[in-house]
């Protein structure tokens, strides 16, 4: 089986990145694996690098955003025209139903390859669509698509239940998988003595994008401080909100307990070290910080969203509607004035393991 996945995920240009090592295991699950990677043009960047044995990946080395599919599609026909392997075991995967699985259905179309849509984001939110014109037309585009794929994976049972009325096609769940054992043995007490200052610590592990919605964590910590004055907030994670957050923190006069950390390598210390977790995101597909936060222990404040209610779920969790200011707000509040660390008993699924159900649902697909 060859494999062509079109991602939009530049970290795997990054020699010593997660991403990229996890490119390099995907590949030993085939007998190929070319990547062909959204990315505009950058002057001395490789077009074509070999990470493994059988692992390519390629840069479409766009001059535009608007020219990614037309330069996908090049390269998938180049790399095709120079295979000595047959077009009829070839899989080909797409990051997203958007813009990666469009440039996935004209390639699979002209090769006669089987397509393969992945489902990350719950894109059948309103707040999805909501969020911008663009994502709108992403909803659309994803309708159209994914009836024409042979098969879907997606990270989580909402997502699965949310598009099951759009396509026919079998659709696995396969979440990400998470290093369960890594969090809960992780020592918090180097970041507990960082902070003195913070009798009780709530924690936020996010990107810092509009639908993360950090704003309303900042907000609803900045009414919670003022019954607890010695309580901090931890922020782990960067993006474009970052200036707009920090302002308003100095707004709300919170400075002294608000902590912006930026992007950590090492997050698991950190989950050791709080004592409860918050999250207020509109939408999630996953939520692979849920899943960190619930194997460390934690109490967890929480929007309804991603695999809160299917693995994230029962003692500990507190689970408030998207938006809901008030219930985010008093379950924050109650869970401060006793929280506890928690033992939970999570089966932990071997990275081998995993790596055989991402196998086994590429090969139902590529030789059905």
């Amino acid at each position: 089986m060859k494999v062509l996945m079109i991602s939009t995920d530049k970290k795997i240009f990054e020699e010593n990145s997660g991403v990229r090592q996890r490119m390099a295991e995907y590949g030993t699950l085939c007998e190929e694996l070319h990547i062909i990677v959204f990315a505009r043009r950058i002057k001395n960047q490789e077009l074509r690098i070999k990470i493994s044995n059988n692992v390519f990946i390629y840069s479409t080395d766009s001059l535009s955003r608007l020219l990614y599919i037309f330069d996908a599609y090049k390269i998938a026909k180049r790399i095709f025209q120079n295979t000595k392997y047959k077009i009829q075991n070839t899989l080909v995967t797409c990051q997203d139903p958007f813009e990666t699985g469009l440039a996935g259905w004209k390639i699979a179309s002209a090769l006669g390859a089987r397509l393969q849509l992945q489902v990350h984001t719950d894109f059948m939110s309103s707040y999805f669509a909501r969020h911008s014109l663009l994502n709108r037309a992403r909803v659309l585009l994803a309708k159209f698509l994914l009836p024409k794929a042979d098969c879907v994976r997606v990270v989580s049972e909402r997502i699965k239940k949310s598009i099951a009325r759009i396509t026919k096609a079998p659709i696995t769940v396969l979440p990400i998988w998470t290093d369960i054992k890594k969090f809960q043995n992780a020592d918090g007490e180097r970041i507990r003595a960082r902070f003195p200052q913070f009798e009780k610590i709530v924690l936020v592990v996010s990107r810092l994008e509009p639908e993360k919605n950090v704003a309303q964590a900042i907000d609803i910590f900045a009414k919670t401080v003022k019954k607890y004055p010695k309580a901090g907030l931890l922020i782990v994670g960067d993006g474009s909100e970052r200036s707009r957050l920090s302002l308003l923190v100095e707004k709300y006069g919170v400075s002294g307990n608000v902590i912006f950390l930026g992007v950590e390598n090492d997050v698991a210390q950190y989950y050791a070290a709080a004592d409860l977790y918050l999250n207020t995101s509109l939408y999630e597909g996953y939520g692979l910080s849920l899943m960190e936060a619930y194997a460390a222990g934690l109490h967890i404040v929480t929007t309804n969203v991603g695999i809160v209610g299917d693995i994230v779920s029962g003692d500990g969790v507190l689970l408030c509607q998207v938006g809901d200011t008030g219930c985010l707000l008093s379950s924050l509040s109650s869970i401060l004035l006793n929280s506890r660390r928690l033992i939970r008993a999570l089966a932990q699924t071997s990275k081998e393991e995993y790596l055989l159900a991402y196998k086994k649902q590429w090969e139902l697909c590529a030789y059905k």
